[in-house]
């Protein structure tokens, strides 16, 4: 039996807890570093193991497509994963 994939809403609150932000603080408007790589964080897990859309992404935490694609390849290059995060739709 395969372990259920966890969900956004699940993955969301595990990324607040590591980064000790609020999940208001996710998709709200702050860009300080800590915040940033959260959100970066939760962009890249929900592409790579959820493969949710860049569009469906950026609703999320209320940000445009393109800058969750940005978000997804920072966070890749600092992890020095590969992951989805190219310029796949």
């Amino acid at each position: 039996m395969t372990p259920a994939k966890p969900k956004g809403a699940a993955i969301a609150s595990e990324i607040a807890a590591k980064h000790r932000v609020t999940l208001a603080d996710l998709t709200g408007p702050c860009r300080q570093r800590a915040i940033f790589r959260a959100r970066a964080e939760l962009a890249y897990r929900l592409r790579t193991e959820l493969g949710w859309s860049f569009p469906r992404i950026g609703r999320l935490l209320n940000r445009d497509h393109t800058t969750i694609m940005n978000q997804v390849r920072v966070h890749a290059a600092r992890c020095g994963g590969a992951g989805r995060g190219d310029s796949s739709h």
